[in-house]
């Protein structure tokens, strides 16, 4: 049976400090893993408040400054303004103007692609006849039978295979008759 009063085990004698100066070299670096994330720490954290003071507090005027009214500068003050206007930003922007962007966003791919669909139709009209332009569009068809299929998984009916058909048959004779 082993010996339970130490809780660590048996220590090997290597394990122990052998002199005084090995202690304090230990407690030294101990206390230097724990001074210097601090002092880092409290560091970073005062270069920023100082960094954003410097960009926000010219903008404030002289009558809301507190260095106007109290004898001591307050460090501080420029980010605490800073995350008020922010905070009243998002509260403006998440209640009111950001409502009509939500819904707006939602119809932004298809008002490009209406652009793109009425540009290209123009261009078309300037090169051709409006027949032939006309029958070419009825590819329009084909492709939103395609999108309805592969992103809202809609199956296709008889009669819309049919329709297909007789659409590309129409294009195939135009072609055919360019040609």
């Amino acid at each position: 049976m082993s010996d339970t009063s130490d809780p660590l085990g048996p220590q090997e004698p290597d394990a122990l400090p052998r002199s005084g100066w090995h202690r304090l070299r230990n407690y030294f670096l101990t206390g230097l893993v724990v001074v210097v994330p601090l002092f880092l720490t409290v560091y970073l954290t005062w270069a920023l408040i100082v960094w954003i003071d410097s960009w926000v507090t010219p903008l404030i005027p002289a009558a809301y400054k507190p260095d106007k009214w109290l004898p001591v500068s307050i460090p501080g003050f420029g980010v605490l303004i800073a995350l008020f206007v922010i905070t009243i930003l998002g509260f403006l922007t998440a209640n009111l103007a950001g409502r009509p962007f939500v819904a707006w966003r939602e119809s932004l791919l298809a008002g490009f692609m209406g652009a793109l669909a009425s540009q290209c139709w123009f261009i078309g009209f300037a090169l051709t006849s409006t027949v032939n332009v006309r029958t070419l569009g009825l590819v329009e068809v084909l492709f939103a039978q395609l999108v309805s299929r592969r992103v809202f998984d809609e199956n296709t009916s008889t009669r819309e295979r049919l329709g297909m058909a007789l659409v590309t048959l129409g294009v195939l004779l135009l072609l055919w008759q360019q040609a």
